[in-house]
């Protein structure tokens, strides 16, 4: 199965939880093609920030399963969004990692290796998190230069 997204979440568990579990490859598909949707959605819709994005994934996502006719519950619904929300507006598997006080440094080094952090007074622990592919890496280190006017 290829993943489409450019990430994952293994089932082993890490030393650190990234706040985000494995996805099964049926949800890895509908990621993906939500990820197309929303990109065409979003020519209509200003998804400039964060709030706005998050706000339109929560719209759509519900009308695209069911214009598609996938069943979902409502507590997969509700994943199914926060993984959107995180893959299309944040930094997905680096989310909770960069909003962790206690993390001084983020390593990925590799792609298809697992993520590690440095955690303050714990040291280095592996994540659960990996990076599929070349193009995802890149995509989300442009991502975070954005907002400060760079390219890399």
């Amino acid at each position: 199965m290829a993943n489409h997204l450019g990430w994952k979440i293994e089932k082993k568990k890490g030393e650190y939880s990234c706040g985000l579990h494995p996805l099964s490859s049926d949800e890895q598909d509908f990621l993906a093609f939500f990820s197309d949707k929303f990109a065409e959605f979003s020519k209509n819709y200003d998804a400039s920030n964060f709030e706005l994005a998050k706000k339109g994934i929560a719209q759509l996502l519900p009308k695209v399963l069911q214009t598609e006719q996938i069943d979902a519950d409502g507590r997969q619904i509700e994943y199914l969004t926060q993984c959107a929300i995180s893959h299309l507006a944040g930094f997905a598997p680096l989310d909770k990692m960069l909003k962790d006080s206690q993390i001084e440094e983020i390593a990925i080094i590799g792609i298809n290796k697992p993520i590690y952090v440095f955690v303050r007074k714990k040291g280095w622990q592996k994540t659960s998190a990996i990076i599929t592919s070349l193009e995802y890496l890149i995509h989300l280190i442009n991502k975070m230069a954005r907002p400060l006017g760079r390219r890399i």
